[in-house]
């Protein structure tokens, strides 16, 4: 049951942020972004947003 609700909490959560919020403005300038090396996945090390309502 743990991991179920917390995916179903995490999906709850997301609905509200975005449905609460219009823009979502990225403050990381993409040439400066680093990328977690794995030969699977891009994903990013950190980029901050700032979300205006």
């Amino acid at each position: 049951i743990g991991q179920h609700l917390s995916k179903l909490e995490m999906i709850i959560a997301w609905e509200k942020l975005f449905d609460n919020s219009s823009n979502f403005v990225m403050n990381s300038n993409p040439q400066e972004l680093e990328y977690i090396p794995n030969i699977l996945l891009r994903g990013l090390e950190a980029m901050t947003i700032t979300i205006e309502p």
